[in-house]
């Protein structure tokens, strides 16, 4: 992944001389910029220039998390945690899938704030490929998967073949939600989005509609 290509804009503040800046760990030469890493977030870096001035690079989206060993580049691989969980090992969201049973499938938590999605069987145990976790046979034939994101994370069924596509519970499958701290708010196009008391929506929920994914088509 090509970080650069996530800049979308630097910008350059005038401060005060560069001696009156807490000192670095590591002393630069006159001609390097040394990072402020204290000063910098998910989304921006900070330097300080040797005039004096800052650079501000403010990055799309999330680059980077802040873990109990200080920052840490994002990687959405997941991993099986001791807590009985599946999570990605540094994402700026504390997002955690069930490593199978009944229960909560997927839940998001960052700021007090919480969403949760529940699927409505017990399910087994998931396979891990990368930032992906696949349920098998959640029904004949469909398995369940979902894939961690930087802020989120989505769902789909993959259909394997025309006899579990006809099965007549794909045609509804209500999923549970539950919330802390934010409304879950129902979209016209089958999209869920979790939004605050002003109704802003911070980032996307994830779709309680199945997206059918056929792995092999029916032959004639």
């Amino acid at each position: 992944m090509c970080i650069a290509a996530l800049v979308c804009a630097v910008t350059t503040v005038t401060t005060a001389p560069a001696h009156s800046e807490p000192a670095p760990s590591a002393q630069p030469s006159p001609q390097q910029r040394v990072e402020l890493v204290d000063q910098g977030t998910e989304t921006t870096r900070v330097f300080l220039n040797p005039s004096g001035t800052k650079t501000v690079e403010q990055y799309v989206r999330p680059f980077r998390a802040r873990t109990a060993n200080g920052w840490e580049p994002v990687d959405t691989t997941l991993v099986r945690d001791a807590d009985g969980t599946v999570r990605p090992r540094a994402t700026p969201v504390d997002l955690r899938f069930t490593d199978g049973g009944t229960g909560v499938l997927a839940t998001i938590r960052r700021d007090g704030k919480r969403l949760s999605l529940s699927w409505p069987d017990p399910l087994p145990r998931p396979e891990l490929d990368g930032d992906t976790a696949t349920y098998r046979d959640v029904l004949p034939g469909v398995d369940l998967r979902v894939r961690a994101d930087l802020d989120g994370f989505s769902q789909a069924l993959v259909v394997h073949n025309a006899q579990a596509a006809a099965n007549p519970a794909l045609r509804e499958i209500k999923y549970r939600t539950s919330a802390e701290g934010v409304r879950v708010k129902a979209g016209d196009n089958g999209t869920t989005t979790a939004v605050d008391d002003r109704g802003r929506a911070p980032r996307p929920g994830p779709s309680p509609s199945p997206r059918l994914v056929p792995r092999d088509r029916p032959r004639a």
